[in-house]
């Protein structure tokens, strides 16, 4: 492993101040080298008298084996590290529960991710489908207001589904501009007044109520 999550708190744990008070502060730094060689070698980390391993840690550490290995004995009596000590050999296996958790979990997911790609990637259906988020049409020059194309053609189903058409009442007239004062609002009655906005490649006028805001085509 590259890197394993370190408590923010580590500092105060009553463990970490108990070694560095029975050996200083060099003590606690040799717990984290330890530490930090298992996650690096994700195994036990093996020291002994005559391995190479020891010469490289004891000169990086700046001490001796002898005392290395007092330490060694007091992070075991504390419960930082489980030392299992094979004096035949004068080996010495240290082990850190939390470590050996954290790296069985690290190594299960890596090979569930080997599997997943000699498979061809993530099994079809891992994820979840997102919806095509809707799109609407602004007026871009008053995006608080729809546009005038989409306003018309609302204006014009509305009066298929049974909603007042003003103008039906007209007759024959309807079809012909009526006078401004004549202009209601076919939803509040309000007054309409005209703008400068027409309908996309025809003369007919956008007119605007003043109550609700509404907006319906009329020919110029």
């Amino acid at each position: 492993m590259l890197w394993f999550n370190h408590d923010t708190d580590a500092y105060y744990d009553k463990r970490i101040q108990a070694l560095r008070i029975e050996h200083g502060g060099a003590a606690v730094d040799a717990y984290y080298a330890i530490i930090e060689e298992i996650y690096r070698k994700e195994t036990a980390l093996v020291l002994g008298e005559n391995l190479s391993e020891t010469k490289s840690v004891t000169y990086r550490l700046c001490t001796d084996w002898e005392t290395l290995k007092g330490w060694f004995s007091t992070m075991g009596e504390i419960g930082l590290l489980t030392v299992e000590n094979d004096a035949e050999n004068k080996v010495y296996y240290l082990h850190s529960k939390r470590a050996a958790e954290t790296i069985g979990e690290y190594q299960r997911r890596s090979e569930t991710a080997r599997e997943n790609g000699k498979k061809g990637g993530r099994p079809k259906g891992s994820k979840t489908k997102r919806k095509p988020k809707e799109t609407k049409s602004v007026n871009l020059a008053n995006p608080e207001k729809p546009s005038a194309k989409l306003s018309t053609s609302r204006s014009v189903l509305d009066s298929h589904k049974g909603y007042p058409n003003t103008h039906a009442e007209h007759g024959a007239d309807a079809g012909k501009p009526a006078p401004r004062s004549a202009r209601s609002c076919a939803k509040c009655g309000g007054e309409m007044m005209p703008t400068n906005s027409f309908v996309s490649g025809t003369k007919r006028r956008i007119w605007r109520c003043e109550e609700c805001l509404g907006e319906e085509a009329f020919d110029a």
